[in-house]
């Protein structure tokens, strides 16, 4: 014990010295250089190092595939400038025509931007090599030095021919460098060009959606609408027709597998569905769809597959709005329930489809205005008709229906009186957005039942109903996928809203602008990206919780032969465990440090001992429960003097049913901290007994026979574990025997008790035993004369 405060104190005086020396500056060490007998070996290598680099840099400065790529980019520059030149100024140009510029123009930057990394990942590597070379100089320089100081006498010749060596590739990677840098430099020229476009379509695409509740035309009454109607107006709108039928070649090349993929789906998926014509109860929502296969298959490769495009040319666009709003409204009309809504969607879908049609070729604008008027007045009195027929209908969809129809008169009404005020752009936004809105419903329900009839086709297909996982949970996975893919296409449909009503772009937009909203916490800021991604994982933890436990119990469980408290027992662990690691990412998207739950903790620490002891107490004791396992799923027991079967053992409580199929709530601390008899803990083996009273008299040996022969001939009375038949004793009207038997399962108890008995009575019937009522002594003390005589009062009692 007397040497450690001596080598504490060795201790601390060996430790000063270093402690002061890294505290103060530190000593740099010579270079170690190497000898003579190295610098030949050392010179070979770095030449065979300069010719290998020598065509590393030779595949770096080969710039013709970049230099094709740039001209190229220079030509389409050129010809996107051109398209938006040849469609007037960009204040006079649509949203759609404007959207469809600045979409080529992004996807311009974006191949830019590819281009531009390439050659700064060539530049950084030029750079490193460089580098390099000036490194190795500084050595062989200090080097040379070194022996020079040393005086040793050394191959001079052979240094100045390695440093001559180096400096050619210092200057070799400084000038294979300079090439690179000027496309670089053109590169950025492009850009910067692409760039000064975009900022004056995104303002002019500002400017038209500030203009939608301002007066962009004349009105009705004004004479200059009408002077509008002359030759160049034609000639105006047979251009605005021409200029669509354009389609440039690089959506050709570029997206032109898309349009091959829809081809083959819209061609394959109705030949597989007539297959299936026989067998809707593979697909119960299939119905409508194995009635019109090709509407189907047209509606699934359009509809399914138009997120693949980029910057859609406004001919394709227009052919598949064609196909899409045909096959959509076959669809839709087989799901109408009576021939008025079938009317209207057939006369909506036209409508629409010119309406985005003569938009999105830029058709002149009083033209335009002439026909959504026409439209408008039309549509009116034929919405108010139908209503009218739809209201007097008692069921509660037609009234719905008919509400419906007058909001739509709404719509039409205001939609004519923009146009007739002048307010063109407020008419033609309320009108287009409207129908869009309507047919985004209509075809989101229908990919709803398109997708739950193919997720149902799968679950149920002969193929998958193979394994026991599917089997035995494959309605349940069906519901919740269902689940699942309804709200993606309803979430994608709510994002898609704004877009049709022209506030976003595109889907992206939409997604960018709700991440820009944030909320203060504490330190950080909370953004709604953030709380999205955080609800999916938790999502997705509890989703895959569940799939796991059901796999576990169709596949694995039954080939281990696990009891089924051992079988709960893993599957709550694994939820639990689940369950944790999606809240513990989840906090983390949120972006809260875990050190923040300590004060929580002591919050929950205070809680608990204000009032939270009997929450607390009863989740511990679920989790003893089910460690320790003294009661466990299915188990027999007997509280409070009520029989029960365990059926669900919680974090809080446990459920059990009784006989009479009522269900007790037992908190889990009364299981752990009071007495409870379990039958079935180790073994469902259990002992049944049954009393048995016969007459005084009767045979004592026969008795015993019966009753033997009662327990022996029961299928369910163990064999290993004989019957006893035992002489009770001597009752008040009685001889009195017990019979005991052991059955193999205690939930058979009084099924066995009763048959048993039955037997019983059978055989003391037939070998003439009684069995006694009980006898009784009546003693008559103190009677009322009167009583005996039989007389009667006044009152008559």
């Amino acid at each position: 014990m007397r040497a450690i405060p001596w080598f504490l104190l060795s201790f601390l005086l060996l430790a000063a010295p270093a402690v002061a020396q890294e505290g103060g500056e530190p000593k740099v060490a010579p270079n170690a250089y190497p000898g003579v007998a190295e610098i030949v070996p050392r010179g070979s290598q770095l030449a065979g190092l300069f010719t290998q680099q020598e065509a590393e840099i030779a595949s770096f400065t080969e710039t013709s595939t970049i230099e094709a790529q740039i001209s190229k980019a220079r030509e389409l520059q050129k010809d996107i400038i051109a398209q938006s030149a040849e469609s007037g100024e960009l204040s006079g140009l649509g949203q759609n025509r404007l959207q469809e510029v600045l979409g080529r123009f992004e996807e311009q930057n974006r191949s830019l931007g590819k281009v531009l990394e390439t050659l700064s990942g060539r530049l950084s590597q030029l750079d490193k090599i460089r580098r390099a070379w000036s490194d190795k100089k500084e050595v062989w320089l200090g080097w040379e030095k070194n022996l020079q100081q040393g005086e040793v006498d050394y191959p001079k010749d052979e240094f100045r021919r390695t440093i001559a060596l180096i400096n050619q590739g210092v200057e070799r990677a400084s000038n294979a460098s300079l090439p690179l840098v000027a496309l670089q430099k053109e590169l950025t020229g492009l850009q910067n060009k692409n760039q000064e476009h975009l900022s004056q379509i995104e303002a002019a695409l500002k400017n038209v959606r500030g203009k939608v509740f301002s007066k962009t035309a004349p009105s009705f009454a004004n004479p200059d609408f009408y002077r509008q109607f002359n030759a160049e107006l034609w000639s105006a709108a047979r251009e605005s027709v021409k200029s669509a039928l354009i389609v440039r070649k690089e959506f050709w090349s570029k997206q032109g597998w898309i349009v091959t993929l829809q081809v083959l789906v819209a061609l394959v998926l109705p030949l597989y569905l007539r297959r299936y014509r026989s067998k809707r109860e593979l697909a119960p929502e299939w119905g409508f769809l194995l009635d019109h296969p090709w509407a189907t298959g047209i509606f699934v490769s359009l509809f399914f597959l138009r997120g693949f495009y980029t910057n859609l040319p406004v001919l394709p666009e227009l052919i598949f709005n064609l196909f899409s709003l045909g096959a959509g409204s076959v669809l839709v009309a087989a799901l109408a329930t009576n021939s008025r809504q079938k009317l209207l969607v057939w006369l909506l879908a036209p409508l629409l489809f010119l309406s985005l049609g003569l938009w999105a070729i830029a058709f002149p604008q009083p033209l335009l205005r002439a026909f959504l008027a026409l439209n408008s007045l039309v549509g009116v009195p034929l919405l108010l008709f139908l209503a009218r027929i739809e209201s007097r209908r008692q069921e509660p969809k037609g009234r719905r229906f008919a509400t419906l129809l007058r909001l739509g008169t709404a719509v039409l009404l205001a939609s004519l009186f923009a146009q007739a005020a002048g307010f063109s752009t407020l008419a033609l936004r309320l009108l287009l957005s409207t129908l869009g809105t309507v047919f985004l419903w209509l075809f989101a329900a229908i990919a709803i039942r398109i997708g739950a009839g193919g997720i149902e086709f799968l679950v149920r297909h002969d193929i998958l109903r193979q394994y026991d996982f599917f089997k035995r949970s494959g309605s349940e996975l069906a519901v919740r996928l269902k689940t699942l893919f309804r709200a993606l296409v309803m979430i994608y449909a709510l994002f898609f809203l704004p877009v049709m009503w022209g506030l976003y772009d595109s889907v992206g937009q939409v997604w960018q602008s709700l991440q820009g909203w944030e909320l203060p916490l504490g330190e950080g800021r909370l953004d709604a990206s953030s709380v999205v991604l955080a609800f999916l994982v938790l999502y997705l933890s509890f989703q895959v919780s569940w799939f796991l436990q059901a796999l576990l119990e169709a596949e694995y469980f039954p080939r281990r032969g696990l009891q089924r408290g051992v079988r709960s027992s893993i599957k709550r662990l694994l939820h639990y465990s689940l369950c944790l690691v999606g809240f513990l990412l989840a906090v983390g998207l949120l972006g809260i440090e875990l050190k923040h739950f300590v004060v929580l903790g002591g919050a929950f620490g205070i809680g608990i001992g204000f009032g939270l002891q009997n929450i607390v107490n009863n989740f511990l004791s679920g989790l003893i429960l089910l460690f320790e396992r003294p009661v466990k799923l299915g188990d027999v027991i007997v509280l409070d003097s009520e029989w029960g079967t365990i059926v669900k053992i919680g974090l809080r409580s446990t459920v059990v049913e009784t006989l009479d199929r009522s269900e007790i709530i037992v908190p889990n601390s009364q299981l752990i901290s009071e007495k409870v008899t379990n039958w079935t803990l180790s073994s469902k083996t259990a002992r049944v007994t049954l009393s048995v009273g016969v007459a005084y008299g009767s045979d004592v040996s026969k008795v015993l026979e019966i009753l033997k022969e009662a327990g022996e001939q029961h299928p369910e009375v163990l064999s290993a574990l004989p019957p006893s038949a035992i002489f009770v004793g001597f009752g008040e009207s009685s001889l009195d025997f017990d019979l005991r038997v052991w059955i193999g399962d205690i939930g058979k108890r009084l099924q066995v008790r009763s048959e048993i008995g039955q037997f019983i009575d059978m055989r003391f019937r037939e070998e003439g035993v009684e069995i006694p009522f009980p006898q009784r002594d009546l003693h008559l003390r103190s009677v009322d004369p009167a009583v005996g005589r039989g007389e009667v009062g006044p009152s008559g009692d």
